[in-house]
């Protein structure tokens, strides 16, 4: 839905403050507010929805409050007491959303009948026992500002102090004053909210040219906007789409709305190629429809023949989301809306929300280590929501992670010619990391021209690929003259390296003094041989 540096300044401390001032929920280990909007579907079909987030969410916004005409509240047909009664028993808040559907002219009418309008809300959310009321109320104008913060302010009065009032809020990286934006006196009706659900996307939007839905970027710059305001970080919930827009080459489509649910079948059935865009952290696909084919999505958009571009958002994108939440300490998430999420979304969206990552990472000795991999974006898990800490590290990850690692230009492969290895084709998922490591000589391949990317790394050969970086970069540290380790004698063709690198305190032996040269390297060591390597690179 001139004095740049000064200004930049003055955000930091803001935001700075905002940390200092602010408890940290992930340190006093209490989950986030984990909030979905529940749009689509009939009530026939909620409690299966709900069913579908494994128990991940702690409070469901419907669509029971709209507004007429008039703009007084109309109570709709979707709202059943069955449903509401079914969720309070498993721990459910349920805290409907108001909407004026993007409708300027409603929206006002119900700002200026804001006596009668607080009234009814606070009745229905007694008659109904409802725990709140979410506004989403869209599509002002800077004109509309005080009416509204009245209205927020007026309803925080009125509402029994235990029953929430959330606002959905207008994502403004840009700081915009006029129109909609401007709409959100944002500082001001965050004093009567308990938090201020961000609706950070539609950065691309039906009639604009394609693009992402949210970039990092425009994400990241939206939720510093809020907390340069003066907002407390524990008062912002993050929105993240669970939907992606469609463009079509000849124009009929420009940003229809799409559920990535929908989006999987259209990937699937057509065979379409996604690209991960790395700079906005967005993914992208284009499909082609043959002829005399047609495929309908959503309740009334039919796609037939054609090439169509579709931005939107995946399991990468989303966790990239995240890791913002327990960055900036935010207080949870909220998602528009739940029932369009790809199948395995919440296989792993509560483990990211509250900062576990991964199921099987919990109480590991490396638990720590790979959580900072994770926040780094250098490790990634072995599936939705598994690392497999202890499964045995393969050639391609250790590429993988490497490139990541040292940031190298992908690019550069791509001229080298010389850098083809026959166990390595062009679909394989690894193929740009394996060409730009060798590219670099910081890995190199087998005989018979092969790279083997599935090959376990043995701690010898990890050893070396680690001597080689700090030699690049300028670690001069004077290699001890005896070993440390009972099995690693100087015949040993690894011997140097193991020394050197173990001198530099990045690579440790066992209890028993020994090194086990050609054991193999697990993933959770790796996890840790990054980060001691990467402060050994940082305090030179």
């Amino acid at each position: 839905m001139n004095k740049k540096t000064i200004s930049s300044t003055l955000l930091s401390i803001v935001i700075f403050a905002s940390f200092l001032f602010t408890n940290s929920l992930s340190a006093e280990g209490i989950s986030r507010v984990n909030m979905g909007y529940l749009y689509f579907g009939s009530p026939k079909d909620y409690t299966t929805i709900v069913n579908n987030t494994n128990n991940s969410l702690t409070t469901i916004s419907p669509s029971y409050f709209d507004l007429d005409s008039n703009g007084d509240l109309v109570i709709t047909s979707k709202l059943e007491t069955s449903f509401i009664n079914e969720m309070h028993k498993k721990g459910k808040k349920i805290v409907p959303f108001l909407s004026n559907h993007w409708d300027r002219a409603i929206g006002q009418k119900a700002l200026k009948n804001k006596d009668k309008l607080v009234k009814d809300i606070v009745k229905a959310i007694d008659q109904y026992n409802l725990d709140g009321v979410n506004i989403d109320i869209e599509n002002l104008s800077h004109t509309d500002k005080d009416n509204q913060t009245a209205f927020i302010k007026l309803l925080r009065e009125k509402l029994p102090k235990e029953k929430q009032l959330s606002i959905a809020v207008a994502a403004n990286s840009k700081d915009l004053k006029v129109g909609w934006h401007g709409s959100y006196d944002y500082k001001e009706i965050a004093k009567y909210a308990d938090y201020l659900m961000l609706m950070a996307y539609d950065e691309s939007w039906e009639g604009s040219k394609a693009g992402p839905i949210a970039s990092i970027n425009f994400v990241e710059k939206s939720i510093e906007h809020l907390l340069s305001k003066g907002i407390s970080s524990n008062k912002i919930v993050l929105g993240i789409p669970f939907y992606g827009r469609i463009w079509k080459s000849d124009g009929m489509f420009q940003g229809r709305g799409v559920s990535n649910n929908q989006i999987d079948i259209l990937i699937d059935k057509y065979k379409g190629k996604v690209v991960y865009n790395s700079n906005s952290q967005s993914p992208m696909v284009t499909i082609s429809i043959p002829k005399n084919d047609k495929i309908k999505v959503g309740y009334d958009t039919i796609l037939n023949e054609g090439t169509y571009t579709i931005w939107f958002e995946n399991e990468q994108s989303i966790k990239e989301k995240l890791k913002l939440i327990p960055k900036y300490d935010l207080r949870g998430a909220g998602s528009w809306s739940i029932g369009q999420e790809s199948k395995n979304t919440w296989d792993y969206f509560d483990l990211w929300l509250n900062s576990k990552y991964f199921s099987d990472i919990k109480d590991h000795w490396a638990e720590e280590s790979i959580r900072s991999m994770i926040q780094k974006s250098w490790m990634v898990g072995t599936s939705s929501n598994k690392f497999s800490p202890d499964r045995s590290l393969t050639r391609a990850e250790a590429a993988t992670i490497l490139v990541r690692f040292l940031e190298l230009n992908m690019e550069t492969q791509q001229s080298d010619t010389r850098i083809s290895y026959n166990d390595v084709p062009e679909s394989h998922w690894a193929k740009d990391y394996i060409r730009t490591i060798s590219h670099h000589g910081i890995m190199t391949g087998l005989e018979d021209n092969r790279f083997s990317p599935d090959k376990p790394l043995s701690r010898e050969e990890m050893a070396t690929i680690l001597y080689r970086i700090v030699k690049d970069k300028g670690l001069d540290k004077k290699v001890g003259s005896t070993s440390k380790f009972n099995d690693i004698q100087p015949e040993l063709w690894s011997y140097e390296y193991i020394n050197f690198i173990s001198n530099l305190g990045i690579f440790g032996g066992y209890e028993d003094g020994t090194f086990r040269p050609s054991k193999q390297n697990t993933r959770a060591e790796m996890a840790t041989l990054m980060e001691r390597i990467s402060h050994q690179l940082k305090t030179r």
